[in-house]
């Protein structure tokens, strides 16, 4: 009898991890509204950067996010982060409204990022009470004490005595916005965050909202100081973060209990010794594991998985991995070339995922899957986080049908992935060659592309190679 009970147990312990390997992920999408591009030869377009001035005619960014939206929910995504959503200068509330129910009507719960300390605030740019800039015209004792030299984009700052930095201008005139961050120790901050969060909840009718806190530097002031246990910490504190999210998590319990909530930490899925610091990117510190664990639940924390991370340090206790949710910057248009593959790392991230027991993932989704390079990361995506399939078989499935079969799809995404992983001349070798074979127009036009990424990318972009994609498991 124990035998049986053993082996029923064992049965059920290897179907949880079945499961668990097997197991769909949510998929989420997230970008900023200035370089999303999903519409076709227009003026203003811009392919990187945060804190940027919208350049595009306002009537474009709605036909940019329908078209995203659009295609989100034919991929069957549930969620779509847009920072910058309220700006004067596509539309504000009335285009963000309309973007939100548009959303709603293909099953995408859209949301603004509402940044507590930097970020724009609840109405990311324009003269209104809950954007950032104006709050801070207006009570400049809110502002961060900042000690660093800052480029002068940074430098809209208080003096560590206290004092206004000359150069605390008007931001509405500056062509480029400047890096303005709030003082976390002030209680008059906290109080107009609940305020704008409420605010931006009940106009757009939001179902779900995403709260970052800012990871630009962190406040100098006397309070800061004194409270912050740790204080190694010069960009990202998990201190800072927690002491709003508890609260502000906790209003919009009361007040607003129909709304999901997702917090942004900007650590990776795992943790580290205390003594290590928090940032952009880094593994948790042991010490700050409790303070994310304080946050109200449930709430879905927010992870960076910007590169494959060593499996030794993929150690998230569940209490934070329960209800996470993994975001990368892999495959945007930001990092490295302009448009590169990352099947091999999307579908690690995805492994990832189901070892930690992490629900859902994130991806920049800014420019469209006409982009070859991105119509691969975003099959990938949809592939890799539907089952732990292998990478010749996505291959084979996915992509071969459309480049002339396995092996030049394979040549295809190993030059899309790193144009500058060999001589220059052999990869334009290689897409006029395969490119003269095609059978299809389309298949002519993604060997066309990807001859025009290797040439634009020898001229501009060998000094940011990216790293090389890991090699897959189970290619073969």
């Amino acid at each position: 009898m124990k035998l049986m009970h053993a082996g029923i147990a064992g049965a059920c312990r290897a179907a949880r991890r079945e499961d668990t390997m097997t197991r769909e992920l949510q998929r989420y999408g997230w970008c900023w509204d200035h370089s999303t591009n999903w519409t076709p030869a227009v003026h203003g377009r811009q392919t990187i950067g945060t804190n940027r001035s919208y350049l595009k005619r306002a009537n474009v960014f709605l036909t940019d996010f329908k078209n995203l939206l659009d295609f989100l929910g034919s991929r069957n995504f549930r969620g779509l982060c847009v920072w910058g959503l309220i700006r004067d200068a596509h539309g504000g509330v009335d285009a963000a409204r309309e973007i939100v129910q548009y959303g709603r009507e293909r099953g995408i719960a859209v949301t603004p990022g509402v940044g507590l300390f930097t970020y724009g605030g609840a109405y990311y740019e324009g003269r209104h009470e809950y954007n950032l800039e104006t709050f801070a015209l207006s009570h400049p004792a809110c502002v961060a004490t900042i000690t660093q030299n800052w480029p002068e984009p940074l430098r809209f700052t208080r003096r560590p005595d206290g004092t206004a930095a000359p150069d605390l201008l008007d931001p509405y005139l500056r062509r480029t916005r400047p890096w303005l961050q709030l003082c976390p120790g002030n209680p008059a901050v906290l109080s107009w965050v609940k305020e704008a969060v409420s605010w931006v909840i009940d106009t757009l009718g939001l179902d779900v909202v995403m709260l970052e806190g800012g990871d630009v530097y962190t406040c100098a002031c006397t309070t800061c100081r004194s409270r912050r246990r740790r204080a190694h910490d010069e960009r990202v504190s998990l201190e800072d973060l927690c002491a709003a999210y508890i609260p502000v998590v906790r209003h919009i319990r009361r007040h607003h209990p129909q709304v999901r909530v997702q917090c942004e930490t900007y650590a990776a899925p795992g943790t580290a010794p205390a003594a290590a610091k928090a940032g952009n990117g880094a593994l948790i510190p042991e010490d700050c594991v409790p303070l994310l664990e304080a946050i109200p639940g449930p709430v879905q924390l927010q992870l960076a998985y910007n590169a494959p991370i060593a499996p030794e340090h993929l150690n998230l206790p569940p209490s934070l991995a329960r209800n996470a949710l993994l975001r990368t910057e892999m495959g945007t248009q930001w990092r490295g070339p302009r448009s590169h593959c990352c099947a091999a790392g999307i579908a690690a991230m995805c492994r990832d995922c189901r070892r930690l027991g992490i629900p859902s993932i994130s991806l920049f989704v800014e420019e469209p899957d006409s982009t070859p390079a991105h119509w691969i990361n975003y099959l990938a995506f949809e592939t890799f986080s539907k089952d732990d399939v292998s990478m010749r078989d996505f291959v084979e499935r996915e992509i071969a049908p459309k480049l002339g079969g396995v092996e030049p799809a394979l040549e295809f995404m190993r030059w899309t992935a790193d144009p500058g992983c060999s001589d220059r001349r052999t990869g334009l070798a290689c897409a006029r060659q395969h490119g003269a074979a095609a059978r299809t127009e389309d298949e002519f036009l993604k060997w066309a592309w990807l001859a025009r990424f290797i040439a634009e990318y020898g001229v501009s972009g060998r000094a940011r190679r990216p790293p090389a994609p890991p090699a897959p498991e189970n290619s073969d």
